[in-house]
């Protein structure tokens, strides 16, 4: 049995979750060692749960065999069986024991009772779900902590929904849209032109765009900057539509192109769509970052693939001030590409800060956020000391002026629902570790920090390890076995919630912190925002096994 505990974020209004299925088709020599079938053979099961405080309007599965069911308000259930062969039926999936034993609960119905023939399962697409909340939610203040009688200090994790009026952006702009057209690309080349025509579409009468292509080297799709009307957007559509991914990565030289063709008068953002595994040329965060230090720019990125080169990506994005977005090839790409173009066709938070008062805080992760775009969440995690009250305030420039906002909040003496807390403080602060030896390079302290982080959490690193061995081992050697008993915390905390309502964690119901609703992608406006929304993906462990000991897929 494997578990992972990951933070779900929401934008828009719209939750969602990626089981990565996918071969990401760029390690060369590894498929040419591996043989593997790509079609289940035996059984295949999926399951997840989510439950939210917020009501949910609606759940889809990229997936066409998935059975989505709404149990209430604010819990859905999304289930996919699979099993090639004659004779096979949906009552061979996991039994009920086995779903009750996985999800922690007491009782389980298994939705799926039927005699019908389980239909094939095939192992190269991701299952992507996502969801949307309630329309006309208001903007808000959650906080989730955890702390142990007796402990000083606890953990907690701080996200902040703005319900703010970020209104669209008029003046004409430029677009440089840096696309890769790399052989790594092969399989993603129809979703990277599906989400350039959207973002074209969404582009202003009085813009211009410039499409570079790269993959050796990079040369320019148009001639100069293009105005955005109708028939010269499908026009260059067209050519994207004629061409086929094939070559190396040159990365660097595609930004390198962009660069060069900035117009200085005009305000510019940068549209990148790679999977940026860059193996021609520059590879390395600090040599773009290098190239990218003397020009003012935005740089939104669709990262692309389960293979990408996410540290990369993400931190060129990050330092450029703009956001980037993982997309799968099995994703909703246009229902993507409305969040992402409702972020750049609409004013940001500009310089923002959040302070927490009247409750000692530290170790935050981030500690600063410079733009916040519309839809996205403000999460921070953290450790706290003492309890009681405590005034989050949040301060930002909109459109030049200086905003503030806030509400009080109560950090409790002891909170034991969310153990999983302080791992997913550990690991967000061994990221921050690691991104910063990204940029200035590996030192004793960012080494140390992110090795007694990780020991102290029971969290693999590149300095840390996992070393299986039997118990009496532990015995012998006086080893303390601290995991162990963190991972027994984490395991009843989840059967505890498996059995109870879920917990409402909205702080600022009494005193809003925001004016207005939550962003979302219908009408313009709306919005939307919880902290996590818990979600199980349920195999059969004993038929896993069996799969990957046969060397099938």
């Amino acid at each position: 049995r494997l578990v992972y505990l990951q933070k779900l974020n929401v934008d828009h209004s719209m939750g969602r979750y990626v089981y990565p299925l996918e071969e990401g088709g760029v390690d060369e020599a590894r498929d040419a060692f591996w043989t593997r079938n790509d079609t289940v053979t035996e059984a295949f099961s999926f399951r997840m749960k989510l439950r939210s405080a917020y009501p949910v309007d609606a759940v889809r599965a990229t997936n066409g065999q998935a059975q989505v069911t709404q149990i209430d308000a604010g819990e859905w259930e999304v289930v996919i069986e699979a099993k090639s062969g004659h004779g096979a039926t949906q009552g061979n999936g996991l039994s009920d024991a086995e779903i009750a034993e996985l999800e922690g609960a007491q009782t389980v119905v298994n939705p799926s009772q039927s005699q019908a023939p389980l239909p094939v399962y095939q192992l190269d697409k991701d299952i992507v779900v996502y969801w949307r909340l309630a329309e006309n939610l208001p903007g808000s203040v959650d906080l989730v902590t955890y702390r142990e009688p007796g402990e000083t200090r606890g953990s907690f994790m701080l996200t902040l929904t703005p319900g703010i009026d970020l209104a669209p952006i008029t003046e004409g702009r430029d677009w440089v849209f840096v696309l890769d057209s790399s052989g790594s690309m092969k399989g993603k080349f129809t979703a990277l032109t599906d989400g350039v025509r959207r973002a074209l579409g969404a582009l202003n009468a009085s813009d211009r765009f410039k499409i570079i292509m790269f993959s050796d080297s990079a040369h320019e799709l148009t001639n100069g900057y293009m105005p955005a009307d109708t028939a010269t957007v499908e026009a260059m559509l067209r050519k994207i539509d004629g061409l086929a991914a094939g070559g190396g990565t040159n990365l660097y030289d595609g930004l390198e192109k962009a660069v060069r063709s900035l117009d200085v008068d005009r305000t510019t953002a940068v549209m990148l769509v790679t999977d940026g595994v860059a193996n021609v040329g520059p590879s390395q965060l600090v040599q773009f970052l290098k190239l990218m230090e003397k020009v003012d720019v935005r740089i939104f990125t669709a990262i692309m693939g389960n293979s990408a080169n996410e540290p990369l990506l993400e931190g060129l994005t990050r330092h450029m001030e703009g956001f980037a977005m993982n997309v799968s090839n099995d994703d909703d790409i246009v229902g993507l590409m409305m969040q992402m173009t409702s972020k750049v066709t609409h004013e940001a938070m500009h310089n923002v800060n959040v302070s927490i008062n009247g409750v000692r805080t530290s170790d935050l992760t981030p500690e600063k956020f410079s733009r916040i775009y519309r839809g996205e969440q403000i999460v921070m995690l953290g450790k706290y000391s003492g309890d009681g009250t405590a005034n989050v305030t949040i301060n930002a420039d909109i459109s030049g002026e200086k905003k503030q906002y806030k509400t009080p909040v109560v950090f409790p003496d002891v909170a034991t629902e969310n153990p999983e807390l302080e791992r997913l403080w550990a690991f967000a602060k061994i990221q921050e570790l690691k991104e910063q030896q990204d940029i200035i390079g590996v030192t004793d302290d960012s080494k140390q920090g992110i090795t007694d982080i990780a020991l102290a959490h029971g969290l693999v690193t590149d300095y840390t390890s996992l070393v299986v061995v039997r118990e009496e081992i532990f015995q012998q050697e006086g080893i303390d076995r601290k995991n162990a008993a963190r991972v027994k915390r984490e395991h009843q905390a989840r059967q505890q919630r498996a059995t109870a309502p879920v917990m409402q964690t909205t702080q600022d119901t009494n005193q809003p912190a925001f004016p207005s609703q939550r962003h979302s992608t219908s009408n313009g406006g709306g919005s939307f925002g919880v902290w996590i929304l818990l979600a199980f993906t349920l195999f059969g462990m004993h038929r896993l096994v069996n799969v990957t000991r046969n060397s099938k897929s």
